[in-house]
């Protein structure tokens, strides 16, 4: 059975904290306070998603490895491909043909990377891997501590001036190996 409850937290005068748990999800509200020493009103309001997804034995032959941070994370290739063509299905519906051409570059460099290991995959590295271990299994292995991710904590969050996602990864023993921190957009 899911638990849902919500808790509020104060911490000194200047933040407060709503937190709304919904089983494995947390929904957090903080709320800054604080007023300058002449009145004016700079607090601002974060709003974060929490969840978990834990990390997966890969059922396939044929898997790639990107390496950030000395981190390896590996993907099946035909896991890859089919969220790509599913995210260029929705472009192509949504009319976003700038999108559909970004994605295609994308699968065009996994394809030669696939074929020849010659392709820089660095700029899609940076991005396009977080977005990947939110939407399809994964297993990664931390090669400084030589420690396996058993499951990624993210945090989407949103402020009135930015927004993007914090991932942790965490160890069988709850230990946070790496924070990677995404900022998506700024307003």
């Amino acid at each position: 059975m899911k638990e849902y409850r919500t808790e509020t937290k104060f911490f000194g005068d200047s933040l407060k904290v709503i937190s709304e748990y919904r089983g494995d999800t947390i929904i957090q509200e903080r709320i800054d306070l604080k007023t300058s020493d002449n009145n004016f009103d700079s607090s601002y309001t974060t709003i974060s998603v929490w969840s978990t997804r834990a990390t997966s034995r890969l059922d396939c032959s044929d898997k790639i490895t990107l390496t950030i941070d000395g981190i390896d994370f590996k993907f099946c290739y035909e896991d890859i491909f089919q969220k790509i063509d599913n995210t260029i299905k929705k472009a192509k519906e949504e009319d976003e043909p700038q999108k559909v051409n970004r994605l295609i570059e994308t699968k065009n460099k996994f394809l030669n990377y696939k074929r020849n290991d010659q392709e820089d995959l660095s700029r899609i590295k940076e991005f396009f891997l977080f977005e990947l271990l939110r939407e399809i299994d994964f297993s990664a292995y931390d090669n400084q501590t030589k420690a396996t991710v058993q499951k990624v904590r993210i945090v989407k969050y949103d402020t009135n001036f930015a927004g993007g996602r914090t991932y942790y990864l965490i160890t069988k023993t709850n230990d946070t190996i790496a924070r990677f921190d995404r900022t998506e957009y700024i307003r």
